[in-house]
């Protein structure tokens, strides 16, 4: 698995899938995809499984992890402006971002 390779995947996959952009596990869903049918397998719950839970199932079949995925997004995004999530996108976020920050803080409402 070449990184550069995987840059290229990733690209293609950010530029045609906006949800994508904003949620490393449907780009990571996305790109498993991808390299399933270039394998000649279907997408299922079973393979998804195997491949967080086999390293040597990645490796052999050259499929990145999902940390690389999700590194090689940020590298992308920083580098190409219109592959960044929508600002809807981000402030639906932000905002449950604040939520979460508040329920940190003050504990969960009996």
């Amino acid at each position: 698995m070449e990184l550069k390779t995987v840059e290229q995947e990733v690209k293609k996959i950010l530029e045609k899938n906006e949800a994508a952009r904003c949620d490393d596990m449907k780009l990571y869903e996305k790109y498993v995809s991808v390299k399933l049918k270039a394998l000649g397998h279907n997408f299922t719950d079973a393979y998804f499984a195997k491949i967080f839970r086999s390293r040597n199932y990645r490796v052999y079949n050259g499929i990145a992890t999902f940390d690389s995925v999700g590194r090689a997004r940020r590298k992308l995004q920083e580098k190409y402006e219109e592959l960044r999530p929508s600002e809807s996108s981000l402030e639906a976020r932000r905002e449950m971002e604040r939520k979460y920050r508040k329920y940190a803080r003050e504990g969960a409402e009996e």
